[in-house]
């Protein structure tokens, strides 16, 4: 099999259909005043519609706020420093 998608060549191989999925956001900001990432686990965010999975309005609007608001929600956001990512 041929991957023509540059993103995913270095890999030799695609996801199989049942994982797929998985959506994955990196939001980068140049100039940010803190030096810490906010993580959202967001895996639980979805409906199942047949076999694929999708986000509601409701899914959406509750991660937007996490990341606006970057209030650590115990299994769901945590910021983590920038120092304890590169240790």
């Amino acid at each position: 099999m041929l991957i023509n998608d540059p993103r995913f060549s270095p890999a030799g191989v695609l996801a199989p259909k049942s994982k797929a999925d998985l959506a994955f956001i990196m939001v980068l900001k140049k100039s940010k005043s803190e030096n810490s990432t906010l993580f959202i686990d967001a895996s639980r965010e979805f409906i199942k519609v047949t076999n694929n999975n999708k986000l509601t309005q409701e899914n959406i609007e509750k991660i937007i706020t996490a990341y606006a608001r970057r209030e650590a929600v115990q299994h769901f956001t945590k910021s983590v420093p920038n120092s304890d990512i590169a240790e």
